[in-house]
């Protein structure tokens, strides 16, 4: 994969299912981004918090604690613009109902490199 098809980020992905984080931030790493993996909200919002560089918050929509929606609201608080990519599994109503802004995407699970690269290749 060539790194030049879409422009490298810094990512900070969130998501809960452990084989599902590790395999993403993979597929994020060979595209070329700089991953920073979260579990949960909470830990995303201290990282964010703490000032670290970030471009681009790939969360997942159903989380325990404080769902992907939540996130991003506290997460542009901190870091207004912030580019936001949700994931789920969810019915086409539930993806309905997210609050999308041109800087806000959804990505249905399960999804390969090409959906990803073309969902980023938007949000330049």
């Amino acid at each position: 994969m060539t790194t030049d098809t879409v422009k490298q980020r810094r990512i900070l992905y969130v998501e809960d299912d452990p084989a599902l984080r590790l395999s993403t931030s993979d597929l994020l790493d060979d595209m070329g981004h700089h991953v920073t993996e979260a579990a949960d909200a909470p830990t995303a919002l201290e990282w964010l918090r703490a000032g670290h560089p970030v471009d681009l918050l790939l969360t997942d929509l159903r989380m325990p604690l404080m769902d992907g929606q939540e996130l991003a609201i506290a997460a542009r608080d901190l870091r207004p613009g912030l580019a936001i990519i949700f994931t789920t599994g969810a019915s086409d109503k539930t993806i309905s109902e997210i609050r999308r802004d041109s800087r806000t995407a959804c990505l249905l699970k399960p999804f390969g490199t090409k959906d990803l690269e073309n969902l980023l290749r938007t949000l330049d």
